[in-house]
């Protein structure tokens, strides 16, 4: 009886994701670095060292970057406790980029996942472990990657951002409880 509980929780939280975020197809999750030039790597902190719940938003310089350029947009995490479900919005300039797929990076396997690339703003995304099994454990590492191709000029000064709205942008232990955290977003160089 209790997982018939928990399995209509995980029901109704993906109905409110899909609706939230809009109509249409989901996007296939793919598994492995993106094709094409990897992005430059940030250093991560030793688990031992991190002292906080946070998410990094890591995007590159987009200055000088052609139209048609692909580039990639990181969410990577320090964590402190078990992340046991996730959902978010990346918020991107549709006049001058678009969503090219998203990767998956340390949600484990087992969990559900879900992420859409057609919406007109923003990348959805979320996922969350069903019960007994293990979420990401605490350490440092990335949650998901992004590529975007740059579909106009003057991509410049646009950012790619996580909304940070406790509505949509929400860290998860395996109790349920939320988790607090800190949101940085990084330029690095291309």
């Amino acid at each position: 009886m209790r997982y018939w509980i928990y399995a209509f929780i995980v029901v109704l939280i993906f109905a409110a994701v899909i609706v939230s975020c809009g109509r249409g197809q989901k996007s296939p999750a793919i598994r492995g670095a993106p094709t094409g030039a990897p992005s430059q790597q940030a250093a991560q902190p030793e688990p031992e060292n991190i002292e906080r719940n946070a998410l990094v938003v890591v995007s590159p310089d987009l200055s000088g970057l052609p139209a048609g350029a692909e580039f990639d947009v990181r969410i990577d995490y320090e964590l402190t406790e078990e992340l046991y479900q996730m959902s978010g919005r990346l918020i991107y300039n549709r006049q001058a980029m678009q969503p090219v797929r998203v990767v998956r990076g340390s949600i484990p396997d087992s969990a559900v996942f879900f992420s859409k690339l057609d919406h007109p703003q923003f990348v959805p995304f979320a996922f969350t472990q069903l019960d007994g099994a293990k979420g990401i454990q605490p350490g440092a590492g990335n949650v998901l990657t992004v590529r975007f191709r740059l579909t106009g000029e003057g991509a410049g000064a646009s950012r790619v951002r996580l909304l940070n709205e406790a509505e949509f942008l929400q860290l998860r232990a395996s109790n349920r409880g939320r988790l607090s955290f800190d949101l940085e977003h990084r330029t690095v160089a291309k």
